[in-house]
């Protein structure tokens, strides 16, 4: 998947025309129908009635696309129609909020485990942190009994989630919910969620997050309402087994309150929130918003829990209960040990964000700036690698002039979301920086710089430290085939969330065909790209995808923004794939029939129709965005310089082997497959 923006302060469309030429420019790399597209004087789309489980009626022809999937019509449907949103009284609201709140509060009412509405207070008392390592609070971490207190509940909810949910009995809890959520949204309490988040995360812009808040809101409500429509019907289940929300710092007020907690809890999904290292208090101050408005609205309190755990607990708990979903945002390394233990781990992790620049422009120079000082480098877009032509280390010095600022304060009143802050420069280890080759472009500043001229070998995050490794290539090198063959090997390996790419269109679309990130921006000299940040909200799609060699180590699937989040723990119903190897294949995949006609008449077949069918759908794109700026998104081809090898090995089943090999040969894809196929494979 890819979502790829062109316009705006990213590439400049002087006129739609423009905007038409390069989307057919790019069309190649986007995964296309191998067959002509569907034509409306052909195929009269069959619909057989389908009785489904749960006693109502559907065609299945219908039925045979899940609308949230991703790059369907119907999920290109759900953008648009933007509610709005009060973002000066939020900020207004917000600074009132800062300057009347009492500090003692957070030592006075500690973050505790609660169960059920009821808070326990039996446990280890210590302090909390914010970003800056500074005290900011108390917690009690769970002792024995209340850690007992915790795993009789999530058994209970696991127990019940194994009940079969009919049609009678349908958890929705969508009307309530969505109340609830309007009140968090409402800048009397959503200045809460940004003034916590401020004092605790040191968070410079949360107004921004408030505003995707409201309108990717928007956007994966329509998806939720898609996915019970689905399980009234009879084609999916969604698992209701617990699901762990691991808490992330920089980010929490929109993916882990809303999208992660708020989209579960409307399905009737369970909810253990789970309590962070550092910077957690904010996390536990939404928690008890939630917890007082789900009880005012007669939610049922056993649904959300909050789990003020060690580290050691939380293993426990993932080991204790596998079948639960832990949604993390984080690092690589974190989401790898979250996997080992919890097989249903859903992570979204952190990548080496690069950019590529030809020339250091007074625009390029500052997109370099916010892009690599966002958040003091405290967003999962922050940049991280930059890879220049014939730049002097000199240069950096008129990228970063301005000096640190004493009061994070003042950035929210100013509306700056890219200032350096001085509370958080202790964390930069001189000596360790100066051992891995960084150096401080100017003493009175805390950014340091790596330069080289070979790409680097790995690259350590550097959390909340403004630290970049500069990749130096002649400009000569750089424009070559196999100077650009080399960038996009890296970028393949090293699979960053976001690349931007300013100089030419000749050389964004080279890199483009030859890499496959998830969110590629073009830009140029003149008007150009930064690596942050996206607006879901719009159709700029996005996602934090681990490389593809590690992605199984890392999560069971990868997550993407916006989508229909309780649809990751979902699965279809036996009965209805069964029905599902009935419906007929378009007529322009009609040439893989005889491959379908080896199958048995059973659930692996239906699946594979069903895949086809959305692959015909969604593969109309690329879909245009309707944001501000020209977006592109869809489903994209590996690099096309590469191929797929798929090795089938002695044990693998032909019925094992079609679902991962169809999409390849019902798409544009099919040219880049290669198959290793063992001699006594039954597959063979």
């Amino acid at each position: 998947t890819v979502s790829i923006r062109l316009s705006g302060n990213f590439f400049c469309v002087p006129s739609q025309h423009k905007v038409m030429h390069t989307a057919a420019h790019h069309r190649h790399k986007w995964v296309q129908n191998a067959m002509q597209p569907f034509e409306s004087s052909g195929w009269s789309r069959p619909r057989p009635q389908l009785s489904n489980s749960m006693g109502s009626k559907a065609t299945l022809y219908s039925l045979s696309t899940r609308h949230y999937s991703f790059a369907t019509a119907q999920y290109n449907s759900a953008f648009g129609d933007l509610p709005t949103h009060d973002s000066v009284g939020l900020r207004t609201a917000t600074l009132a909020y800062l300057d009347a709140f009492d500090k003692q509060l957070w030592f006075d009412d500690p973050m505790v485990t609660v169960v059920g509405g009821r808070p326990y207070h039996s446990g280890k008392l210590g302090d909390t942190t914010d970003a800056a390592g500074v005290v900011n609070g108390r917690q009690v971490t769970a002792d024995d009994a209340t850690f007992c207190t915790i795993l009789k509940s999530i058994q209970a909810q696991t127990d019940a989630a194994r009940e079969t949910v009919t049609a009678e009995k349908l958890l929705d809890y969508r009307r309530k919910m969505r109340n609830i959520e309007q009140k968090l949204l409402h800048p009397m309490l959503a200045c809460q969620l940004v003034g916590n988040q401020a004092m605790d995360f040191l968070k410079q812009d949360g107004f921004t997050e408030i505003e995707e808040s409201v309108e990717a809101n928007h956007v994966e409500r329509k998806f939720n309402d898609m996915l019970l429509e689905d399980e009234a019907g009879g084609m999916v289940s969604v698992q209701r087994e617990p699901v762990f929300v691991a808490c992330v710092s920089n980010f929490s007020n929109f993916l882990d309150l809303f999208r992660k907690t708020l989209r579960h809890l409307e399905v009737g999904v369970p909810c253990v929130v789970l309590s962070r290292s550092s910077t957690s208090q904010h996390c536990y101050r939404w928690f008890q918003l939630l917890s007082n408005l789900m009880q005012q609205h007669d939610m049922p309190s056993e649904l959300l829990t909050f789990a003020s755990c060690s580290v050691e607990q939380q293993r426990l708990l993932f080991t204790s209960f596998p079948a639960s979903p832990v949604h993390f945002t984080g690092s690589r390394q974190v989401a790898r040990l979250i996997k080992e233990v919890a097989p249903r781990t859903l992570a979204s992790t952190a990548g080496p964000n690069t950019m590529v620049i030809t020339e250091m422009t007074p625009q390029v120079a500052e997109a370099v700036r916010v892009s690599a000082c966002i958040e003091n480098s405290g967003q999962c877009t922050a940049l991280r690698h930059v890879v220049t032509a014939d730049l002097a280390p000199s240069a950096w010095k008129q990228v970063f002039t301005s000096r640190p600022d004493k009061d994070w304060k003042h950035h929210l009143q100013q509306g700056e979301c890219a200032g350096l802050l001085e509370a958080l420069e202790p964390l930069c280890s001189k000596d360790g920086e100066a051992a891995e080759g960084y150096l401080r472009i100017d003493e009175g500043l805390p950014v340091r710089v790596r330069h080289s001229n070979d790409l680097p070998l790995s690259i350590d995050e550097h959390w909340r430290q403004v630290v970049l490794d500069v990749t130096s290539l002649t400009g000569q090198r750089l424009q070559s085939e196999q100077g650009l063959s080399d960038v996009a090997e890296w970028l393949n390996l090293h699979q960053p969330i976001s690349l931007s790419v300013n100089g030419s269109e000749e050389l964004g679309l080279k890199l483009w065909e030859k890499t496959g990130v998830v969110v590629f921006t073009s830009g140029t000299l003149e008007s150009p790209a930064m690596s942050c940040q996206a607006r879901p909200q719009d159709g700029e799609c996005f996602g934090e995808v681990p490389p593809r060699a590690e992605l199984t180590q890392l999560t069971r699937f990868p997550m993407l923004v916006p989508s229909a989040t309780a649809s990751y723990n979902a699965c279809y119903q036996n009965a209805f794939l069964r029905l599902a190897c009935d419906l007929p294949l378009p007529p322009q995949l009609s040439y893989l029939l005889p491959i379908m006609h080896t199958m048995a008449k059973n659930e692996a077949r239906g699946f594979c129709t069903l895949v086809l069918h959305y692959l015909f759908d969604a593969c109309q794109g690329p879909w245009e965005g309707r944001g501000a700026r020209t977006c592109l998104y869809g489903l994209q081809r590996p690099p096309l310089h590469l191929h797929s090898l798929f090795r089938i090995t002695a044990s693998a089943t032909e019925a094992e082997v079609w679902p991962y090999i169809l999409p390849f040969l019902a798409t544009s894809a099919r040219e880049q497959l290669m198959l290793s196929i063992a001699p006594d494979a039954p597959a063979r």
